[in-house]
């Protein structure tokens, strides 16, 4: 579209009659409400007269506040410090598309990506990984007895904890309303359990303060029920058969009195775990007949190999 001329100044009205009629194309054309993968478009609109400075000042009006994933650029002057300005936008965009703005974690189309890529590299690579889906317990409580503002402090919290207390390469991410996951490179059944067990501790211990309208509430905790799905890589897993078996174990753990962590193994796990207890088998059957004995009790010499 051109400029006006300097002598017709483009009023608010028309910009605003504009942007009313561009809503209603989209609505008619079926554009879906929240961001997808796939093509996409920049639709540019010359505001003359208007400055970027103006621009930052009208975004910080509460009602403007939509408006920060839209882009500017100034055409005049010199343009370095705002193509900084839009590298920064762009990589802030980038950011916002893949993390839980409430909680600061990674969200579900993140954890989507990453999980896939993780299981690719366990199986190219023959390693351990592991996968906890967490859900905090009696969330539903929490928000009628304290509000939702207060529940939101619990989430945030448990944020805060896992961020504190996973290793530098783990990924934790917010996948639902209170369903968080934690996906563990490396970690066999041990090392995560322990390391799942020891968050939840953490958790457990957090006092959340909270006064909402100030309320003098009294300080209130709360825990969380997790899953394990492990995998040595040894078979092909696809995310959805991972993510399934880490649900079925998070659901042995809510019936077994929530605020504890259970575990459920891949295919392959099973597979190396009954290979484990026949050798084991064979190795009590030599033993028992080089002494002279019958087999020993079924909870006598059984091991099952440690995680690293």
């Amino acid at each position: 579209m051109n400029a006006p001329s300097p002598d017709h100044p483009l009023h608010h009205a028309t910009l605003a009659g504009e942007l009313h009629t561009l809503a209603r194309m989209l609505q008619a054309q079926g554009m879906p409400e929240h961001e997808t993968d796939g093509e996409g478009l920049v639709i540019a609109r010359l505001v003359p007269s208007l400055t970027l400075d103006d621009w930052k000042t009208m975004l910080e009006r509460p009602e403007l506040a939509g408006l920060k994933d839209w882009i500017a650029l100034p055409l005049a002057g010199d343009t370095l410090p705002f193509l900084h300005h839009l590298q920064s936008r762009l990589e802030e965009l980038a950011w916002q598309t893949e993390h839980d703005p409430l909680t600061g974690l990674h969200n579900r189309r993140a954890f989507d990506r990453i999980l896939s890529q993780e299981l690719n590299r366990a199986q190219r690579q023959h390693s351990r990984l592991a996968l906890a889906i967490i859900d905090l317990d009696n969330f539903k409580r929490v928000n009628d007895t304290y509000g939702h503002p207060c529940g939101d402090m619990a989430l945030q919290t448990l944020a805060r904890v896992l961020t504190a207390g996973k290793r530098g390469y783990d990924v934790a991410a917010r996948t639902g309303g209170e369903e968080f996951s934690l996906i563990l490179p490396g970690a066999g059944m041990r090392r995560a359990r322990a390391m799942v067990q020891r968050l939840l501790e953490t958790f457990s211990e957090q006092d959340i303060h909270c006064s909402p309208e100030g309320q003098d509430l009294p300080p209130f905790r709360c825990s969380f029920s997790a899953g394990l799905a492990i995998t040595r890589g040894a078979s092909r897993v696809r995310p959805t058969e991972f993510i399934s078996l880490a649900d079925q174990a998070l659901y042995r753990a809510k019936h077994a009195g929530k605020a504890c962590v259970e575990a459920c193994l891949t295919m392959d796990e099973e597979t190396m775990v009954r290979s484990t207890l026949v050798q084991s088998n064979e190795k009590r059957f030599l033993l028992s007949n080089a002494s002279g004995k019958g087999m020993l009790d079924d909870d006598d010499g059984l091991f099952f190999p440690e995680d690293a």
